[in-house]
C-alpha cells in the first residue's frame, strides 16, 4: 500500500513539541510518511528593539505598545506558573529542530501583504510544491494562505483552528474561552479554502476549559494534535477525507488580542479567584457537599423539589446513585465519600415510598470507588464501579445480596476510565466509558464505546469503529442510563466554567450498532429545584423510583 505522503509548511526549522511529536509518531506508522519540510522564507528587515518600538508607536500609537507589553507580561507570568506547577505541560514552550528529522526540504519565498498576514506565492514556488506529488500539506506557518497553494496536493492544505469556529474566530487560541468563562474550549481540523475562517471542517472537538489562559492553550494543543493523528490515520486507510461539516453563519465578533482594559480585567479575575478560593476553602473550610434524594415515581413524572433527601453519614457525602429492584425491594447503591480518608466506598440503602434505611457497606477497596453501576446477568447481580484510581475497569459478582461481593473479572488494565456503564442491546453487550487520554485529564471530554460477543464477563472488548464517538466536554461524560420501554436514554453531565457536574442532559439513543452511534437531546436538568445549589450530575430510575444527586457549598 502506498504511504500517505505529507509535507509540513513552516516558517522556520524549529517547531514546538506537538509538531516534533507528530514527526516522531509518523515514523512509527506503516501508511504515513512526512516526506518534505516546506520552509517559507519571508523577507524581513532587520531592526533593533528600539527601532521596533518606535515603529509600533508611529503606526499604532502608544496605547498599542502598552497593550503588547501587558500581554507579553501576562504570557511570561503564566509561563512561570506552568513551568513551576504543571510539569505535564512544561514542554509547551520548548522548541525542537525538525530539519534533520525530515528527509527532504524545499524553500519557498512568499510575497507578504502590507499588513503582514496575507501570503501569495510565485508560479515558480507553486510548481516546486506540485512537483513533490504530496497527498496532503499540513499548515504550521503564520499567515493567511489563498490561491493556488491550496491545491498543490491531492487533499489540499489541512490546518487547525484552535477555537470553536461557530463561536470563536480570531486570536489568541485558548484565551477568550477563559475570559468569557466558557465551560468548554473547541477546536477544528479543516481543509483550507479561499474563504477566510470558512474552511471545510473535517473534525470538531470540545474539551474542558482550564483555569487560566496558558494552561487552557496547552491542553488545547495537546488534544488537537492527538486528533490530527487520528484524521491522518483515517485518511491513509480510506484514501479520502471525511465528509465536510455543513457550514453555518458566524454571528460573533472577530476576536483579537485583548485590549488594555481586558488584560486588566483578566488579571483581576485571576486574583479574585485565588482570593475567594483561599477565603472559602482555607479560612472558612467550605466544601462541596453532594447529596442523594429519591422520588417514588418514574423519571418522566419526577418533581425534584418533592424528593426525599438521604442524610449523609457524618464526615461523608453521598453521590452517583444507582437503583436496582431485587425480590420486590428497591435498593440504591451510592458512592459514600469519606473526607478524612479522602476515599469513596460503595454503600447501600433500602428505599420505600418516603423512607429509607442504610443497609451497610457493599464494597470497599484500598483505592477510591465511585459510580456503582449495577446490572443483572444470568440471574446474578454485578457491580461495575469506577476504579480509575486503580487504572482498570472491573466487575464484581454478588455472593450474598446486597453486602457481599467479590472481584469477578478485570475487563481492561492500565486505563484511566471514568463512569463506566454496561448493558445488553441487539444481542451484543456494550460498554460505555469515559477514557482519559492524558494523566492530567480528570474530567474526560470523550465517550468511547466497546462491544462484546461473549457476554459482559470478558476482557475481549472490541472498540467501536468511530471511537471516541463523542468528543465534547458538554456531552461526553456518563451520568446514568435509563431504560424506558424499548428506548434507552444515556444521561450525560455538563460542567460550568471551573464547576464540575453543574447539570445533566438526558439523551435518547437513536442508533447503536457496529458502524454508528447517534443520540439526540431529550431533556436538560439544571440545579434549580432548591436554593443555593451548585450542581446536579446523576440520575437513575426504574418504574417505581427515581434517584438523583445534587451539590451544595457548605
Amino acid at each position: 500500500m502506498k504511504k500517505l505522503s505529507i509535507g509540513l509548511l513552516v516558517d522556520k526549522p524549529n517547531a514546538n513539541i506537538y509538531v516534533e511529536d507528530l514527526i516522531t509518531w509518523s515514523k512509527e506508522q506503516e501508511n504515513i510518511s512526512i516526506d518534505y519540510l516546506i520552509l517559507q522564507k519571508k523577507n524581513k528587515i532587520n531592526k533593533n528593539q528600539i527601532q521596533k518600538i518606535i515603529n509600533i508607536i508611529q503606526e499604532f500609537g502608544i496605547s498599542n505598545l502598552i497593550q503588547r507589553t501587558l500581554f507579553k507580561i501576562l504570557n511570561l507570568l503564566e509561563k512561570k506558573i506552568i513551568l513551576k506547577k504543571y510539569p505535564n505541560y512544561k514542554n509547551h514552550y520548548s522548541e525542537y529542530n525538525i530539519e534533520q528529522k525530515i528527509k527532504s526540504k524545499i524553500e519557498i519565498y512568499p510575497d507578504v501583504s502590507k499588513k503582514g498576514n496575507l501570503l501569495s506565492y510565485s508560479e515558480k514556488d507553486i510548481n516546486k510544491i506540485k512537483s513533490l506529488n504530496l497527498d496532503v500539506i499540513l499548515r504550521f506557518n503564520s499567515g493567511i494562505l489563498k490561491g493556488q497553494i491550496l491545491n498543490c496536493s491531492k487533499f489540499g492544505v489541512l490546518s487547525f483552528h484552535h477555537g470553536d469556529n461557530r463561536n470563536y474566530r480570531g486570536l489568541p487560541p485558548g484565551f477568550w474561552e477563559v475570559y468569557n468563562k466558557s465551560s468548554s474550549t473547541g477546536f477544528i481540523i479543516q481543509q483550507l479554502t479561499d474563504n477566510l475562517d470558512g474552511g471545510n471542517v473535517i473534525f470538531r472537538g470540545n474539551i474542558i476549559t482550564k483555569a487560566f489562559y496558558a494552561l487552557n492553550q496547552s491542553n488545547l494543543y495537546q488534544y488537537s494534535y492527538f486528533y490530527l493523528k487520528k484524521v491522518l490515520t483515517e485518511l491513509s486507510i480510506k484514501n479520502k477525507l471525511p465528509n465536510f461539516e455543513e457550514k453555518k453563519p458566524y454571528y460573533n465578533t472577530l476576536y483579537k488580542e485583548p485590549s488594555i482594559s481586558q488584560i486588566i480585567l483578566y488579571f483581576i479575575f485571576l486574583l479574585k479567584k485565588k482570593i475567594s478560593t483561599f477565603f472559602l476553602f482555607k479560612l472558612l473550610k467550605k466544601k462541596y457537599i453532594w447529596n442523594v434524594a429519591f422520588y417514588p415515581n418514574s423519571w418522566k413524572n419526577l418533581a425534584m423539589w418533592k424528593a426525599k433527601k438521604i442524610n449523609n453519614p457524618p464526615g461523608t457525602y453521598l453521590a452517583d446513585p444507582f437503583l436496582i429492584e431485587v425480590e420486590n425491594k428497591n435498593y440504591a447503591f451510592v458512592e459514600e465519600y469519606n473526607f478524612k480518608k479522602r476515599k469513596g466506598i460503595i454503600s447501600v440503602y433500602l428505599i420505600n415510598s418516603f423512607s429509607y434505611e442504610r443497609v451497610g457497606i457493599a464494597l470497599e477497596e484500598n483505592f477510591h470507588l465511585s459510580f456503582p453501576y449495577i446490572f443483572q446477568y444470568e440471574g446474578k447481580q454485578y457491580l461495575l464501579p469506577e476504579t480509575s484510581k486503580n487504572k482498570d475497569i472491573r466487575i464484581y459478582e454478588c455472593i450474598n445480596f446486597p453486602l457481599k461481593w467479590e472481584l469477578k473479572k478485570i475487563l481492561m488494565k492500565e486505563v484511566n476510565a471514568l463512569d463506566n456503564m454496561i448493558f445488553k442491546y441487539d444481542n451484543l453487550w456494550w460498554l460505555f466509558s469515559n477514557l482519559c487520554k492524558f494523566d492530567d485529564d480528570k474530567s474526560s471530554s470523550e465517550l468511547s464505546i466497546y462491544y462484546s460477543e461473549n457476554g459482559p464477563l470478558t476482557d475481549e472488548w472490541i472498540p467501536h469503529k468511530k471511537n471516541p464517538v463523542i468528543t465534547n466536554a458538554d456531552l461526553s461524560r456518563n451520568a446514568g442510563l435509563i431504560f424506558d420501554e424499548k428506548n434507552i436514554f444515556r444521561v450525560s453531565q455538563s460542567p460550568n466554567f471551573m464547576d464540575y457536574g453543574n447539570k445533566f442532559q438526558i439523551n435518547k439513543i437513536i442508533n447503536l450498532d457496529l458502524e454508528n452511534y447517534n443520540e439526540e437531546p431529550f431533556h436538560k436538568v439544571s440545579p434549580l429545584f432548591k436554593k443555593n445549589l451548585t450542581g446536579t450530575h446523576h440520575i437513575s430510575s426504574n418504574k417505581k423510583f427515581t434517584i438523583f444527586d445534587y451539590s451544595e457549598l457548605k
